[in-house]
């Protein structure tokens, strides 16, 4: 469980100040958000201008001493567009008190705007909500609210790869009276199979004070399907999947069938592969497979297991088949018989039609 779950009870951030831009007016950079705990800090710089090769610093610092400082590389700026940045502070310091965030942009060492952040940690704060517990991965995040007390606050959600926040959104005006809530949200982005990414979730609270609580869990993006639906008999089987990762699926389905001795498998009898389309989250398709002959009769055993991008077996489902004999043609038989039961060379309207012209040709003569 993450530290900033473990130390929710106790921990609660108090926005103490606004943050307050220093030499904006000269380089139009300005620092225009800032939120941080003990944990991880994340900020919102804003330009005017076209910038290049910034640097933001942070140091985070306890009665004055430095606890931990980082610093992050800002390519470039585009006017009138928003960057926002994270980072996980190191440090091992829980006592309670007042903390402060020294949050400073500099070009080629000089420092052209900056700002200040204070918040406060420990038990002298109790909070309205209460978040029991967390999941991340590569779909989206779940995450679970408990009131404390009736309470109205938006959610911020985003993913990080690294520093940089690649996807966000915001649920505004979510209400909570006695109950607990889970809150799901989707990634809307394709993902990188096996590349590490953060989701930070962060709740806001505005009344009857400023308040917030964030959240940031690691986790590695990996493709991921079910099987969800199956149909098999003695000419083939098909397999219905489904998306549940936002790394595209190019993976494929296996089919084999083998003698049913019990609980072991017998001779394999028969084994396809069929590739899948793209899958992402939500998406699903049947995948099908025609076995080389019709099984005889009797009772089989079949395996279907969908195998993922790195060839792992991402899901399987066993099924039995029971194999009926072949029917026998009697068709054949049938229309023979029909046709032994017909006037030999002509039929009835024909005899008509013979009987009307040799009429014609005996009244011409007369």
């Amino acid at each position: 469980m993450p530290k900033a779950l473990t130390l929710l009870v106790c921990v609660l951030v108090v926005l103490i100040s606004l943050p307050l831009t220093v030499g904006a007016d000269d380089t139009g950079i300005r620092i225009v958000d800032i939120y941080s705990d003990l944990d991880s800090c994340d900020v919102t710089i804003t330009s005017t201008t076209t910038t290049t090769d910034l640097v933001l610093r942070l140091e985070l610092l306890y009665k004055g001493n430095i606890l931990d400082t980082q610093e992050i590389g800002i390519g470039s700026t585009k006017p009138n567009t928003d960057i926002m940045k994270v980072v996980l502070w190191n440090t091992d310091e829980t006592k309670d008190g007042q903390y402060s965030v020294s949050a400073s942009i500099l070009k080629d060492t000089e420092e052209i705007a900056s700002t200040k952040y204070d918040f406060v940690y420990g038990s002298r704060t109790i909070p309205r909500v209460k978040v029991d517990d967390l999941s991340v991965n590569s779909q989206g995040f779940s995450i679970m609210v408990t009131p404390q007390e009736a309470v109205i606050f938006d959610l911020d959600y985003m993913l990080l790869d690294g520093d940089e926040v690649v996807y966000s959104g915001t649920e505004k005006k979510i209400g909570l009276h006695t109950t607990p809530q889970e809150i799901s949200k989707d990634w809307n982005i394709l993902l990188t199979n096996n590349k590490e990414y953060m989701g930070r979730v962060k709740i806001r609270l505005t009344t009857p004070f400023s308040a917030a609580l964030a959240f940031t869990e690691p986790f590695v993006a990996r493709d991921d399907v079910i099987i969800t639906d199956t149909y098999e008999d003695e000419i083939g089987a098909s397999a219905t999947i489904e998306g549940r990762s936002q790394v595209p699926y190019e993976g494929f389905v296996r089919f084999r069938v083998s003698r049913s001795t019990g609980e072991t498998e017998g001779e394999i009898i028969d084994e396809q592969e069929a590739r899948s389309p793209v899958l992402l989250v939500a998406d699903d398709e049947t995948v099908e497979a025609i076995w080389t002959q019709r099984l005889e009769e009797g009772t089989y055993k079949l395996v279907i297991e969908v195998v993922g991008n790195d060839g792992d077996v991402l899901d399987r489902k066993e099924r039995i088949i029971e194999a009926e004999a072949k029917p026998v043609n009697t068709n054949v038989n049938t229309s023979t018989e029909a046709t032994n039961n017909q006037t030999p060379w002509i039929s009835v309207p024909s005899t008509l039609v013979l009987l009307a012209a040799v009429y014609l040709g005996m009244k011409k003569k007369q």
